[in-house]
């Protein structure tokens, strides 16, 4: 994101914030095809239409974070959203729960986190067979790490990620605006690149779009600290020790940049211009968010074992 961000001040401060998006855009394509190389040399297969809709089971997809909230769901919750489609984010393997989908963001062997993840990935692998799984935000200093993982497998994919800069609100609404009436969020879920700002999750619920979903609901997105689930050394011996940043400090999505507005006046952007048109409902699993009461809290129907809507 740096080479971004010095890309972009350089730019910005000669053009405006409409235009600058447009060259912007251009530019990025030219990454893309490098990112694609990349991807072709380490064997990983781009995603292609059709692969996560033809694993897509319900109208429903519980997003699985990793804040601390997902020790508090309850076995009958997770009984519940077992019945639906449900995404694991970045460090959910460590996480026994399986979810349907698995997306995770390449990263290099300078940054935090990088041999926990290698060696989980590596104890996971067989669980994981049958999810489909998708690595994202592919760059030179990620290589080994999504050409170490999951090796042989025929459900692992590699997608890129458009992650679309701006400075404020009223930017992040433009180029989300921008972009949807390009087709960035319509269906179909081989389309790329998806839409990115500030985190994985802003990707998500692009994905999540384009596959079509009525419903999505957060779980684990506390966005509070950098508290994870997995640094609970009574439930995860194995990722207590794992420290990305200091675990009281601010989540760093939540921390606004000057290329990376906060995640949460991304999601709102999201919710109010492409969810709400499209007939989508957002919702958080807990109150304990930082996104509720903006978001509201998933209605209890929704755990209540009703049986999915085949989307087939």
């Amino acid at each position: 994101m740096r080479a971004v961000a010095d890309f972009s001040r350089d730019l910005a401060k000669r053009l405006p914030y409409p235009l600058f998006l447009r060259v912007f855009l251009r530019t990025n394509q030219v990454r893309e095809r490098s990112a694609e190389a990349l991807i072709q040399r380490c064997g990983v297969p781009l995603l292609r239409p059709g692969v996560l809709e033809a694993g897509k089971t319900s109208d429903v997809l519980f997003v699985l974070g990793s804040g601390p909230s997902i020790n508090r769901i309850s076995p009958e919750r997770w009984r519940a959203i077992a019945q639906h489609d449900s995404a694991g984010l970045n460090f959910w393997l460590f996480h026994p729960f399986v979810p349907r989908f698995y997306f995770f963001e390449s990263i290099g062997d300078f940054e935090p986190g990088y041999n926990e993840f290698l060696a989980v990935a590596g104890r996971r692998a067989a669980d994981y067979r049958e999810v489909i799984k998708v690595v994202t935000f592919v760059h030179g200093s990620g290589q080994q790490t999504f050409g170490q993982v999951f090796q042989g497998d025929q459900n692992f994919y590699a997608a890129s990620a458009l992650q679309t800069p701006a400075r404020n609100e009223r930017e992040i609404g433009f180029a989300i605006e921008y972009l949807a009436r390009r087709g960035a969020f319509d269906a179909g879920a081989g389309r790329q690149p998806f839409f990115k700002h500030a985190s994985s999750l802003s990707l998500m619920i692009s994905v999540a779009t384009c596959m079509g979903y009525k419903k999505i609901v957060l779980c684990g997105v506390d966005l509070k600290t950098q508290e994870y689930f997995y640094q609970d050394p009574k439930l995860f011996p194995e990722g207590a020790k794992l420290e990305t940043a200091p675990r009281a400090q601010v989540h760093a999505t939540q921390v606004a940049q000057e290329w990376l507005v906060p995640i949460s006046i991304v999601l709102e952007r999201l919710r109010e211009q492409v969810l709400k048109p499209r007939g989508i409902e957002l919702y958080v699993e807990h109150r304990g968010s930082v996104l509720w009461p903006a978001i509201e809290e998933a209605p209890e129907a929704l755990f209540a074992g009703v049986a999915p809507v085949s989307s087939r």
